[in-house]
């Protein structure tokens, strides 16, 4: 017995560094060969079931990675040949519960019953909370971008409908009062501007009951400005060619218009006209000038509002 324990271990160590090269180019092979051969995929894990009541209130793993192996799997699989589930149906109470994954096989992969795969993770901690709704506004000034053009700006907006019912965890939903929806950039547009916008919930543990869209109308118009327009002319229309006014006093407008017209305008283009054609002789009368502008104008106040002239004879 004891002659063939040294023959045996005389085998073992005889070439022993041949025979333990021999394992390591086996061992190097065959990893070699499993990763060669091995795919990984992201499936996302979209198929949750709730009990009544109760909703998600904490973040959990968008997606489930699937490691495949074999001569068919690098590259003949997608994600939408697996589809990725929990059933969290079965709990009737809040707090942390922990649900295993399920992984289902679709399309071609179910043809192939030997498809070596595995996934992680298995199981995974969600927190469960009672759900609330609730109505919220529709937030739509933080959403309006870009420059209009010179001289015009965004008169008045709306959108409808102005509020939006959410639902989710209690303790999301109490502390949301308005809700954002996409951008919309107003960058050189002018008059109208009517565009159906997506509404984004603030994460997505928060979902819509019932709308994802809400109608933006805007109308942009041109940019209204107030002047002051002082030693404007008063200009006395039919007067007798016998009499004379003296002390003529200069005039004040303060007129409103457009940011535009405004560059273009000149003080020349106003004045007040004050009818003298019911002035026959010398002395003071109290007359009212009247204002005259160009149509693009409105005149918001002038002075004076009455004038005291004094009209004299004409000296030869």
């Amino acid at each position: 017995m004891k002659l063939k324990s040294s023959t045996l271990w005389q085998r073992l160590r005889s070439n022993w560094y041949a025979k333990v090269i021999s394992l390591l180019a086996s061992i190097f092979i065959f990893i070699f060969y499993r990763i060669s051969t091995q795919d990984d995929i992201l499936v996302p894990l979209e198929n949750i079931s709730l009990p009544n009541g109760y909703a998600i209130a904490e973040e959990f793993p968008q997606s489930i990675k699937i490691i495949l192996r074999g001569n068919k799997s690098k590259g003949d699989f997608t994600k939408e040949n697996f589809r990725a589930s929990v059933d969290l149906s079965g709990f009737t109470k809040g707090g942390i519960v922990r649900g295993d994954v399920k992984m289902e096989l679709l399309g071609d992969a179910q043809k192939l019953g030997s498809l070596e795969y595995e996934y992680t993770p298995t199981i995974i901690s969600f927190q469960l909370e009672e759900v609330m709704e609730k109505y919220v506004s529709v937030d739509i000034a933080q959403s309006i971008s870009g420059v209009v053009p010179k001289g015009y700006h965004l008169e008045s907006y709306s959108v409808t409908p102005e509020t939006i019912l959410i639902y989710g965890p209690k303790s999301m939903v109490a502390g949301i009062e308005t809700i954002r929806t996409e951008r919309i950039d107003l960058t050189g547009r002018t008059g109208t501007v009517n565009r159906t916008l997506e509404v984004f919930t603030p994460n997505r543990l928060i979902s819509l009951v019932d709308t994802r869209e809400v109608n933006f109308f805007g109308l942009i118009g041109e940019k209204k400005v107030t002047q002051v327009f002082e030693d404007v002319d008063i200009n006395f229309v039919e007067l007798s060619d016998r009499l004379s006014i003296t002390g003529i006093p200069a005039g004040k407008f303060e007129i409103e218009t457009t940011e535009l017209y405004l560059e273009k305008l000149k003080k020349e283009q106003l004045r007040l006209i004050v009818d003298c054609s019911g002035v026959h002789e010398p002395g003071e009368y109290i007359l009212i000038p009247k204002p005259e502008s160009p149509g693009e104008v409105q005149v918001l106040s002038y002075e004076p509002e009455k004038l005291k002239i004094r009209f004299e004879w004409k000296k030869e």
